[in-house]
């Protein structure tokens, strides 16, 4: 996520959600607590056929399991509506904690590149994963 993330930026990206989802691109759900609104976990499709998970939860909710309970019912979601048949992520080589949450889900290490980091303004070393095994 960029950092800062402006109201403008939030309106752009929140603009754009509708004709993602109405092109089969990209599915993004709010995740929220009792709280409010606390992130998003989303599904983007890719030409190959992939689809990639990627999720974002505020650091004051990191370490409660937002992460993993959004990814893994973003995973159901992908299979039962989407049909989904492989699925993939990663993570900024640094960020143990997102490697955690995708471990538990059944991603397994693939590689690694370099993906450009909106906060950072930079390419940044990303590991990425396969999930080794789809549940359906």
């Amino acid at each position: 996520m960029p950092y800062p993330y402006s109201l403008d930026l939030a309106h752009d990206w929140i603009g754009k959600q509708e004709a993602m989802r109405a092109e089969d691109e990209e599915f993004t759900y709010a995740v929220a607590n009792g709280e409010g609104f606390i992130g998003t976990c989303g599904l983007q499709a890719h030409a190959d056929g992939t689809h990639e998970i990627g999720y974002w939860i505020g650091e004051p909710y990191w370490n409660k399991g937002y992460a993993s309970e959004a990814a893994r019912a973003v995973l159901g979601e992908a299979v039962a509506r989407f049909g989904a048949e492989t699925l993939i992520s990663g993570h900024f080589w640094e960020n143990h904690a997102s490697g955690r949450v995708l471990t538990k889900l059944g991603f397994r290490y693939t590689g690694e590149d370099h993906r450009w980091c909106l906060a950072r303004q930079e390419k940044v070393r990303c590991l990425t994963m396969r999930l080794a095994q789809m549940e359906t």
